[in-house]
């Protein structure tokens, strides 16, 4: 019989991060998953064929909700006993570590996808440098998502265990056999918003304030004034609770007739292949796994020279990197890469190989599957 491996996330749209790489999970544990209720953990659970235990979590602190989701998640773990223990995100991390080491659950991995503190401040970011600390005390063991993360855990004395990571760093690797620009079709996007000769900016991701929208939305409008072939493609959704945009932004991306807004999108592959440089400004990030699979796309990137996203793209050679919160800086690499041709064209060429060389998903998931079985063992 095979020992029960529970991964916990806060909500169901961090399972992306698993999507694939249950399977080979499965050869050798028992999976089950908990998140958050909703349409997309009812999905995660038929794709993988795993069960599945609804279990509401806030992303922001809530001390009656959270002191209730650790009630459930604790019950839950006293039912299914697992022996291994699998929780991501800050506030997972925090409420499934807890409630396994109440279990005395024997494995209890912390993987650490990004720090919530970053970009805070005060009280705040002191109370979330404790619950770091303290997901990382109450687990056996701890991965960090990539080397900065795992830099900036020891270096901050977040824990003095031993941090360690899945080969060059992700945690689920990509699918470049998935993300390959020949064999995606375009997004079908009306060419009164997007007209034939548009140079097209494009953008993935939550549209809040520490991605970076409101200076992307800045940077666009002024470059627009003397481009005005240019175009801004944003995938994704406003967030209203935590960290929104500015309602100068958020009118702008409604309003603006060069900025095309076409929300959330389960695939976005076919509007990478709409997109001539792809655009990050986030604050902070554990990873950045979007910017991987732009590159895999084969786009140059502009991102935050940031944690994560700064191992991913080479600066000069498969993208371009900016110090974070600069409007300016952001404004003249998206200047740079419309007016340099040959430069576009030397970041498209070398982002795909790169990407593939380091971060191919079956080896990836062959690394994962031999890091999980050498510690429950």
């Amino acid at each position: 019989m095979k020992d029960t491996f529970l991964i916990i996330t806060t909500v169901p749209q961090s399972l992306n991060f698993y999507q694939g790489q249950v399977k080979v999970l499965k050869t050798k544990y028992h999976i089950e998953v908990a998140s958050s209720p909703g349409q997309r953990l009812d999905t995660f659970g038929e794709l993988e064929k795993v069960p599945i235990h609804p279990v509401p979590m806030k992303r922001e602190i809530s001390i009656f909700s959270d002191l209730l989701s650790l009630y459930r998640l604790f019950k839950l773990i006293k039912k299914i006993k697992p022996k291994v223990v699998h929780a991501s995100t800050p506030k997972a991390g925090f409420l499934g570590m807890l409630a396994a080491y109440l279990n005395r659950t024997p494995v209890r991995i912390y993987f650490v996808l990004g720090l919530r503190y970053e970009g805070t401040s005060g009280f705040k970011r002191k109370f979330l440098m404790w619950m770091e600390s303290l997901s990382c005390k109450l687990s056996t063991h701890v991965f960090a998502v990539s080397k900065g993360t795992k830099k900036t855990l020891l270096e901050q004395k977040i824990t003095n265990k031993e941090v360690r990571i899945i080969w060059n760093g992700s945690i689920n690797g990509i699918n470049t056999s998935q993300f390959n620009l020949e064999a995606t079709p375009c997004a079908n996007i009306d060419k009164n918003l997007i007209p034939e000769g548009s140079f097209v900016f494009g953008y993935v991701g939550r549209l809040v304030g520490d991605k970076g929208t409101n200076e992307l939305i800045d940077a666009f409008t002024q470059m627009h004034q003397s481009h005005p072939e240019i175009r801004l493609l944003l995938i994704g959704d406003f967030e209203d609770i935590q960290d929104p945009v500015s309602d100068r932004t958020r009118s702008l991306i409604k309003n603006h007739p060069a900025i095309v807004y076409a929300g959330y999108q389960s695939n976005v592959k076919p509007f990478f292949k709409l997109m001539d440089v792809f655009v990050f400004p986030s604050y902070r990030e554990g990873f950045g796994m979007v910017v991987m699979e732009a590159a895999a796309m084969e786009k140059p990137v502009i991102c935050s020279d940031i944690t994560g996203c700064n191992e991913i793209i080479i600066d000069g050679h498969t993208g371009v990197l900016i110090p974070p919160r600069s409007t300016d800086m952001l404004l003249l690499a998206m200047s740079s890469l419309r007016t340099r041709p040959e430069l576009l064209e030397k970041l498209s060429s070398n982002a795909r190989a790169s990407v593939i060389q380091r971060y191919e998903q079956q080896t990836l998931w062959k690394h994962s599957l031999e890091a999980y079985a050498k510690i429950t063992n």
